[in-house]
């Protein structure tokens, strides 16, 4: 076998963004003004079971308009809110907790790609309303006296007591607390809360109904290894969930020894333990320094180098900007980092006063993101056909037009090193579906290419080749001959790839070089050729 071989390269050379801290940053509004009231705006994403498959069938209501997961687990709205600052997401499903998050959003802003996984509701304990009793698990101790419990019309309870949590503790990180960072304390003194952990109860009646306390339930809770090394001072509130009202409430005190918690309420459901400060928001536009939004991204805030995930990391939105309630007068430690929790760039914000906004621009690199699907769909004379395309990807559906040459091209964010699949089909212009793939595997952060031959007739052609003295002649429809235009997924680059084999197989050859079939390189001065021939 002869194998001749010319390789010339193309580099490319990457370019990153830089960030001074507290730049351009400016404080607005005299009084904290959080946004329109009604307003436009747009939420979807999915919902997953929690060994990871899709949910189906779970109710999705977003400021009172209910919808429902399809077989993919995936939700979408897009419509009007009565109030754009308090904007509530409920997921429901039976035999899991019903889970809550609130959203600050823009007129006209959208977030997409919300991800939420459901939490099963695991009966840890029973025992008699009239003896009460101790539920112990591998996070919690709970100790419930006799006679505590009544009905949610306020009627006593004289029955079978079921106790259910989740089966592990509550991480924040995971984004597992409902609501925001807004609380109410018991003097109804508006608050935000910097957060030290959270667990989640609920006790059911003998006809599954939802019971109450009237007298306090004792805990002990062993809280994530996270917030062990922070200072904190003793009693440490406790917050409860008020579903009602969208808010969490004061309801109580605790004392942290080592990794525990203790203390006594009278308060259930979705509990956290937190500071309170007095309020400030934050307006940061996220951008790449080229007016490229971080859609894809989230912000989180801190107060110190160990707490930048303490409060409800919050999205950024379609316009690059993230609205979070913080502590005020206190300096914010944020950071931005993508749905997988890989971390882009940490700042620190300077002091808000209460009650007061700050307008704060952050410069993040988005380069190992930027994710690109591109091809041409080509009939039998490897010319472009004429449409558009239509790309379903994490839920979300992107249609593109197809040029002259029959080139799409869609570009979105994506997380670093994560290989997804998306479906793409094509329509002609009569609105036609011409083609169509469902499998088509993208990689984050560089240009995924396809390429469709709607071609299924052999075509008559003849290929002449002259290498090292020798010419090599191939002829359709007798001998295989096939050529077809690419990319290249390191740099991008279009590839033409010509291969032949003879009908008796005794030679063959393929051919690639960088650029079209006609011939144009558009990486000049530099060129890529690979030519390998076969003979016996």
């Amino acid at each position: 076998m002869k194998l001749n071989r010319l390789i010339i390269l193309c580099f490319a050379v990457l370019f990153f963004y830089g960030c001074r801290k507290g730049e351009n940053a400016k404080e607005i509004i005299p009084a904290l003004t959080p946004g329109p009231g009604a307003a436009e705006i747009g939420l979807s994403g999915d919902i997953k079971k929690p060994d990871g498959s899709a949910a189906e069938g779970v109710d999705v209501t977003i400021d009172g308009h209910k919808i429902t997961t399809s077989a993919s687990g995936l939700f979408e709205y897009t419509g009007k809110v009565s109030n754009a600052d308090k904007v509530k997401l409920s997921i429901s499903k039976k035999g899991y907790f019903k889970f809550s998050k609130t959203f600050t959003l823009e007129e006209n802003s959208t977030i997409e790609n919300l991800s939420y996984l459901l939490v099963l509701e695991q009966t840890v304990g029973s025992f008699g309303s009239a003896s009460g009793g101790t539920i112990t698990t591998t996070y919690a101790t709970l100790v419930f006296q006799p006679n505590s419990f009544v009905n949610q019309d306020g009627s006593a309870y004289n029955g079978n007591v079921t106790v259910k949590m989740p089966p592990n503790i509550i991480s924040e990180y995971a984004d597992k607390l409902p609501g925001d960072t807004r609380a109410l304390t018991a003097t109804n003194q508006k608050v935000v809360l910097d957060h030290w952990g959270g667990m989640n109860v609920q006790v059911y009646g003998n006809t599954g109904q939802l019971l109450k306390l009237v007298k306090p339930v004792n805990y002990t809770y062993k809280i994530d290894w996270r917030y062990v090394y922070i200072n904190k001072s003793n009693p440490i509130k406790i917050w409860s969930y008020d579903e009602a009202d969208d808010i969490w409430k004061e309801a109580g005190d605790a004392t942290l020894n080592g990794q525990y918690f203790t203390g006594s309420t009278t308060s259930l459901s979705y509990l956290q333990w937190g500071t309170a400060y007095p309020q400030a928001l934050l307006r940061a536009y996220v951008t790449d320094g080229n007016s490229n939004p971080a859609s894809f991204f989230r912000l989180g805030c801190g107060i110190d180098n160990y707490a930048v995930n303490s409060f409800s990391g919050v999205r950024i939105n379609s316009k690059g900007v993230a609205l979070i309630y913080v502590p005020a007068n206190t300096q914010i430690r944020t950071a931005v980092a993508s749905p997988c929790y890989d971390m882009l760039n940490a700042f620190l914000i300077p002091p808000i006063a209460v009650d007061k906004k700050l307008e704060q621009p952050l410069v993040v690199n988005l380069a190992l993101y930027i994710t690109t699907f591109e091809g041409k769909i080509e009939d039998c004379g490897f010319n472009g056909v004429k449409g558009r395309a239509e790309f379903t990807f994490n839920g979300k559906k992107m249609l593109s037009n197809l040029d002259n040459n029959g080139y799409f091209k869609f570009t979105f964010l994506l997380c670093q090193f994560n290989g997804y699949n998306g479906k793409l089909v094509v329509y002609d212009e009569q609105n036609k579906i011409i083609h169509q793939n469902s499998n088509n595997p993208i990689r984050a952060g560089i240009k995924n290419a396809y390429l469709a031959s709607l071609c299924t007739v052999p075509q008559a052609g003849k290929v002449t080749i002259n290498v090292n003295g020798k010419t090599y002649t191939f002829e359709t429809p007798k001998d295989s001959l096939s050529m077809s235009e690419t990319f290249e997924p390191w740099n991008g680059s279009p590839t033409t790839m010509i291969s032949a084999h003879s009908a008796d197989r005794t030679q063959g050859f393929l051919l690639t070089y960088l650029g079209f079939k006609g011939g144009k390189l558009i990486c000049i001065p530099a060129a890529f050729l690979y030519l390998q021939i076969i003979t016996p």
